[in-house]
């Protein structure tokens, strides 16, 4: 596949994935009951529902820069997975809530997974 490839889908993932977890971390940090002091699990909801759909972004970007197809495209699956888990939560589609943290946990770690396999146990294609 050609690089721009990667890059076209790694974009188009990564504006989707966030399309959807942005508005819902603006909605966990806006509904802070009035006239409670501010936390730090006030601050940590909004960023986890920021930075653990991005983790299977990240592992995508790192498919994409060593050109592996096969995580890149398990990587792709993933992020299928979860902007669906997503928009079912933002949308209210599915009331179930256990079932979506659970599929997108599952998918974060699958992202780790990827990101992890591909640092230390896949040799570089630029070394003999």
């Amino acid at each position: 596949m050609k690089k721009s490839m990667y890059w076209l889908i790694l974009g188009l993932m990564l504006v989707l994935i966030n399309l959807l977890a942005v508005p819902c971390a603006f909605l966990a940090f806006t509904t802070i009951p009035g006239g409670t002091s501010t936390s730090l699990i006030h601050y940590l909801i909004p960023f986890a529902f920021l930075f653990i759909p991005n983790i299977v972004t990240i592992s995508l970007f790192v498919s994409a820069k060593k050109e592996n197809a096969t995580e890149f495209f398990i990587g792709i699956g993933l992020a299928i997975v979860e902007v669906t888990v997503i928009a079912s939560v933002f949308f209210g589609i599915i009331k179930s809530s256990m079932l979506l943290v659970v599929l997108i946990c599952l998918c974060a770690i699958g992202g780790i997974i990827l990101v992890v396999k591909s640092f230390f146990f896949t040799s570089s294609k630029y070394v003999n």
